[in-house]
């Protein structure tokens, strides 16, 4: 028989809940059974080195989304007779699945404008650089972040202070 999970977690690449224990361990059982079983899951951004070390790339594709088209690629990893296959989609899978950002600088593309948010930096002095410089900024300090509204051109002095606000990101999330 062929089997193909398709779930939002599973042991031992990814887990919040039990969902991951039953998809993690009903798989390879079944598999062992003589079925052909295949797990379908997101690739997180949280998932350890040591899995997305092993994944093999098999296709990439775009999807269309309203008026927007977005990357779609797929990977894969054999374990214990399963074949897993990982989503990999930044836009929609790059937050943990806790939904703690792994990343300190990340996009939102809208229709007319790029926002980049930038975690860890809450400073009302970094927003005034920012707005110095005539980009738009705001600080999120419930979401411990400021969200920055970038068009499609920037000046090399706001290029210079967005890259300024990211090293201050990337050190103030503990990644320097």
């Amino acid at each position: 028989m062929k089997i193909l999970f398709t779930a939002s977690e599973c042991v031992p690449f990814v887990k919040t809940g039990g969902l991951a224990d039953v998809v993690g361990a009903l798989a390879p059982v079944l598999a062992k059974e003589g079925h052909d079983v295949r797990v379908m899951v997101p690739l997180y951004t949280s998932i350890a080195p040591q899995w997305q070390s092993q994944m093999k790339f098999v296709l990439d594709f775009e999807v269309q989304l309203g008026w927007r088209r977005q990357y779609c690629g797929i990977l894969s990893l054999e374990k214990d007779g399963v074949t897993y296959y990982f989503l990999d989609n930044k836009y929609y899978f790059g937050t943990s699945i806790s939904g703690i950002s792994n990343n300190f600088v990340y996009f939102k593309p809208k229709k007319s404008f790029v926002k980049m948010i930038f975690k860890g930096v809450t400073d009302e002095s970094e927003v005034q650089k920012l707005e110095e410089v005539g980009l738009d900024a705001e600080a999120k300090p419930q979401w411990n972040c400021i969200n920055v509204k970038l068009s499609v051109s920037a000046s090399p002095e706001q290029v210079q202070a967005l890259t300024a606000l990211a090293k201050l990101a990337h050190h103030e999330y503990g990644l320097s």
